[in-house]
């Protein structure tokens, strides 16, 4: 009984995670996504602890290469000279492109590259800043038109010379 119990359960586990489905990934497709990131990002004598909130818009040209539009919001704390912190946010608008593979997959990895203008309050260095990310990840399908997408990416922002890791959970809308 406990055999048959398991092979039962190995059977749903499996048939789950690699059933192909429509990934709803194709040409002339569009992607609503939403998403909160954590990131451990750091300066010559800084270490901050980051939070990013995404909303982006994206179109597939083809099966594989999407072309997004991405705001974002990041919100962080950065020690006063002073002493204590003083809480700071910073705007981040542009483009990214990114390539699918596997998109006949529930499970569809992708890797990207995106660049950004951002408007942050920090009024003492008035700098607005260009932001590089490169990044990778997979979106798991839950229905035709719906994913989970998580990511790992890389973000430089050039003149803050500020630059770190994270990591990326959100949902996706497909229509």
């Amino acid at each position: 009984m406990k055999k048959r119990f398991l092979s039962l359960i190995v059977t749903l586990l499996t048939t789950w995670i690699v059933h192909p489905i429509n990934a709803a990934v194709s040409q002339g497709d569009f992607e609503a996504n939403l998403s909160l990131a954590i990131a451990d990002m750091s300066t010559d004598d800084l270490d901050l602890d980051v939070t990013l909130i995404t909303g982006s818009v994206g179109y597939f040209f083809t099966e594989n290469i999407q072309v997004s539009g991405v705001l974002s919001r990041l919100s962080t704390d950065v020690p006063r000279s002073s002493g204590g912190e003083r809480s700071v946010d910073s705007t981040l608008v542009g483009a990214a492109v990114d390539y699918h593979f596997n998109t006949e997959s529930k499970f569809v990895p992708y890797a990207g590259l995106g660049l950004y203008l951002t408007d942050s309050d920090l009024e003492e260095l008035g700098v607005d800043d260009t932001a590089f990310q490169v990044r990778g990840g997979v979106k798991h399908f839950l229905s035709d038109t719906m994913a989970l997408k998580y990511s790992i990416s890389y973000i430089d922002f050039s003149g803050l010379d500020l630059n770190g890791f994270a990591l990326e959970g959100g949902f996706s809308y497909f229509f």
